[in-house]
């Protein structure tokens, strides 16, 4: 929000603090009205697949440990792991946990 804040106002010209603080006090407001989206977080953890987590949950959140994601994030894990491999200069490790 903070960075939202800045480039509205920066757009208008000169950033003062009162514009600042109103800016940011609208985005505030628009963001404590919007509906609470459920989503899926795929990352991966260095633990070896062997690891027996299982599921961690929570009021607001559900995490499950598996050695393999469900197919419909095969492709995603692919795009990811690529862009990794360009990153880093290297293969990823193949004993990563997806959770």
């Amino acid at each position: 929000m903070i960075n939202e804040t800045i480039v509205k106002i920066a757009k208008r010209g000169a950033i003062t603090a009162k514009d600042f603080l109103d800016e940011l006090s609208r985005l505030e407001k628009n963001h404590e009205h919007q509906t609470p989206q459920r989503y899926v977080l795929v990352t991966s953890l260095s633990l070896a697949k062997s690891c027996q987590i299982g599921q961690l949950k929570g009021r607001d959140f559900q995490i499950d440990f598996k050695p393999n994601l469900p197919k419909k994030y095969v492709k995603s894990i692919a795009e990811i792991e690529e862009h990794a491999r360009n990153s880093i200069f290297a293969s990823p490790r193949s004993d990563y946990l997806y959770v």
